[in-house]
């Protein structure tokens, strides 16, 4: 009796969680939201993979802590640098999109 219980619980934890969050959220459109899955979603989880990647092999190739530390702030200086040209390339993008639709 008890597992039923709380798994009835839970589930009306879920239920209510989800119908709060669906009310309260803003809707993104189909546009929006493979704008956010490609410029956004994937490059953070390939920039994790690739963060995950190097620590990996600074473990294996026995590296003390501190050139650990000291090749991922390297490694976080160099992704930075990638996020922000691609924030420019987006913009440059977009605009040109813009100033294209202005001409027809």
């Amino acid at each position: 009796f008890t597992g039923t219980f709380w798994f009835l619980l839970k589930v009306v934890v879920f239920l209510y969680i989800y119908i709060w969050f669906r009310a309260t959220l803003p809707r993104l459109r189909y546009d929006q939201l493979m704008d956010l899955g490609w410029k956004v979603l994937i490059p953070i989880a390939l920039a994790w993979f690739m963060a995950l990647a190097g620590l990996k092999v600074a473990q294996n190739a026995g590296w003390s802590g501190g050139s650990q530390a000291v090749a991922m702030v390297i490694g976080a200086v160099v992704l930075l640098a990638c996020f922000g040209l691609l924030r420019l390339a987006s913009k440059v993008s977009s605009r040109a999109r813009a100033e294209e639709g202005a001409m027809f």
